[in-house]
């Protein structure tokens, strides 16, 4: 027995091709509303760039960590010496391209004073990178959780190297993944410069940095230059100075 619907299309066919255009209709609505959303994702993951709030040292201790990854480079000479600006990192984070500026005022509101970056010994950290370690005084802690505090809650996602082993941690470390970027960010503090970047991790590492740290002069001292805030690379890089903020001699 025919249904009631059935006999109505059969005896009134435009009511048929009215529900096939409802239905297309509605179809074409969810692609454009689905589409929209879509584009509305990218374009705001497209406005975020992943910074480092770092310190610069003075110019000469620059020009001896220069030739420092000179000598790491004809060690390690098959792998890649990758572009950086020297610096000891006090926050790494992803922002909005917008927001940098408001990132930048909030810096040049830092009690700035003289202070000096002490080395005092070379060694490879994951066999990912050779850092050049030093020396948390006070200042400097007090420094990087005031540069965090202001900075961060301005972050949006976790870092790209946090998040390639976002699924391997536990829940507390993903929640400061989620707020920081990275683990471990306040109560974990280690300053140092690094000295020559490597992803994948690579086991000849520890050796190139063992044989650096030999001829290495004990205890450097360096004057802190600037605070600047950069783009970052993959393995915590700076590519390009964006601000810079200059620190009383």
């Amino acid at each position: 027995m025919k249904s009631r619907k059935q006999i109505l299309l059969k005896k009134y066919p435009i009511l048929h091709i009215k529900l096939i255009n409802k239905f297309i209709n509605l179809v074409a609505i969810l692609i454009l509303f689905i589409s929209a959303s879509t584009t509305q994702v990218l374009a705001k993951e497209n406005n975020i760039r992943e910074y480092g709030i770092v310190i610069l040292p003075e110019e000469k201790c620059v020009k001896e960590v220069e030739k420092l990854n000179v000598d790491i480079t004809k060690i390690l000479s098959h792998l890649k010496n990758v572009k950086n600006y020297w610096h000891v990192t006090l926050y790494h984070g992803a922002y909005e391209i917008d927001d940098l500026n408001k990132i930048y005022n909030n810096l040049k509101e830092l009690q700035l004073k003289p202070f000096t970056l002490n080395f005092s010994k070379i060694y490879s950290t994951a066999d990912r990178w050779i850092d050049l370690g030093t020396e948390k005084t006070e200042y400097l802690q007090n420094l990087h959780t005031s540069v965090v505090n202001l900075a961060s809650p301005y972050h949006k996602r976790p870092l790209a190297r946090s998040s390639d082993i976002y699924k391997d941690m536990t829940g507390a470390q993903r929640k400061r993944v989620d707020n920081y970027g990275v683990s471990g960010i306040l109560e974990a503090y280690n300053p140092h410069m690094t000295l020559f970047y490597q992803y994948p991790s690579n086991p000849k590492l520890p050796q190139a940095a063992m044989k650096i740290g030999n001829e290495f002069k004990i205890n450097k001292i360096c004057k802190a230059s600037k605070i600047a805030l950069g783009e970052l690379g993959y393995n915590g890089n700076i590519e390009k100075i964006v601000y810079n903020i200059n620190i009383p001699n």
